[in-house]
């Protein structure tokens, strides 16, 4: 045998996700290599952060570093290695939908923070040299608007990227929050970095409306003003103890200890997970059967594992909230009525595209596109390739 691959079995905790330690399988290697074994030891999983693997090695903890979803999310990351630029490595999130689309939902496999992939046998029909130099505007400084600028830039394109609130990021902010959120996180910062190191012009804290994008000319307006909360119709939500998810983060020691939060999807469960291991003792309430229906196979069934691995969480299924108060009302699936103690309640109901928002920028250029959540709320995933499949043709 001349190396000793060393990866856990099929199981969730040997894949590499935001729930467990950076590099899940790294254990293993290191247990094998203090036993005495003169064979060459390689540790795979969740390694691409360089400074990290040069670390592994130099603590002895393996000898080689292998790797598989750092070259899906950077094809370019080994020229990178050799010239030193490991800050701009794309970092993989974790979401598990490499894994996913090409195992279990037996499609073209994808990459949240890579829109080439799967699609390496169209490139030469889909990307063409740009005919001229265009003057463009991007409304919105989300992952959908950053991504859409660097892509246009680098095709040699003035850009200019509008965002109302003081930060870039939009709804990927929540993660600097969230422990189990940190490569998505990360992955936020690094499109940050390259925007500052692109000659993108860059304006905070401004609405950009028509009057204004008009007195700028632009050729072409792409609209990313992404999504916010959908607000049902539920007696006494507009309540003074209600807030909506993207409004928890940053503002958990102002909440209730016990919080209650409606809606069951993959963003919902994230929020009360994290809520939950901040201290508060959280309850969902889901209409439909399941939690996180909408959540990648593998990354449903760790995220799961950790709302029933014995934290301060309950969920209720097959519940319609009714009403809200100092108590929260919900009928069961027998339509009996229930009630629950009301600290903080938060909605979590889904999201709505801002494409209302948007449309009054269709007549400001000779060209305008919508991208991300502003054409159809999504995920990351869908918010990259939307940007993508935009700016690799203007």
């Amino acid at each position: 045998m001349d190396l000793l691959h060393v990866h856990a079995g099929t199981v969730s905790d040997a894949h590499p996700m935001g729930f467990h330690p950076t590099a899940p399988n790294l254990r293993l290697a290191e247990a094998i290599k203090k036993s005495g074994t003169a064979i060459p030891v390689v540790t795979i999983g969740g390694n691409q952060d360089l400074d990290e693997s040069e670390e592994i090695i130099a603590a002895g903890k393996a000898d080689f570093i292998s790797m598989g979803r750092g070259w899906i999310a950077d094809p370019d990351l080994g020229t990178k290695a050799y010239e030193g630029r490991g800050e701009d490595v794309v970092p993989c999130i974790k979401c598990m939908r490499c894994h996913d689309s090409a195992c279990i939902e037996n499609r073209t496999y994808v990459c949240s923070v890579n829109p080439a992939i799967g699609l390496e046998h169209r490139l030469e029909k889909i990307v063409k040299p740009p005919r001229a130099r265009k003057k463009i505007a991007v409304v919105g400084g989300g992952p959908a608007g950053m991504e859409a600028a660097l892509i246009a830039a680098e095709r040699g394109h003035d850009v200019t990227l509008y965002e109302m609130s003081g930060a870039l990021g939009g709804q990927l902010i929540f993660s600097d929050y969230v422990s189990f959120k940190s490569s998505l996180s990360k992955f936020r910062r690094y499109l940050v970095r390259q925007i500052e190191k692109s000659g993108v012009k860059v304006f905070l804290n401004t609405r950009a409306d028509s009057a204004r994008l008009e007195k700028e000319d632009f050729d072409i307006v792409i609209g990313a003003l992404g999504a916010e909360p959908l607000i049902p119709p539920i007696n006494g939500i507009d309540g003074k103890n209600v807030m909506t998810a993207p409004e928890v983060y940053g503002r958990e020691d102002t909440l209730a200890e016990k919080v209650i939060v409606i809606g069951g999807g993959q963003v919902v469960c994230e929020t009360a997970l994290h809520l939950a291991m901040s201290g508060h003792e959280a309850t969902l309430i889901e209409m439909q059967e399941r939690l996180a229906p909408d959540a990648s196979v593998s990354y449903r069934e760790g995220l799961i594992g950790q709302i029933k691995a014995g934290r301060n969480l309950r969920y209720i299924l097959k519940a319609r909230c009714t009403g809200i108060g100092e108590e929260v009302v919900y009928a069961d699936a027998e339509n009996n009525e229930h009630r629950l103690a009301a600290g903080t309640v938060v909605i979590a109901a889904g999201m709505r595209s801002r494409q209302d928002e948007a449309m009054p920028l269709w007549n400001v250029a000779e060209r305008f596109v919508m991208i991300g959540d502003c054409a159809a709320v999504g995920n990351v995933e869908k918010a990259m390739r939307t940007a993508f499949s935009a700016a690799v043709v203007l």
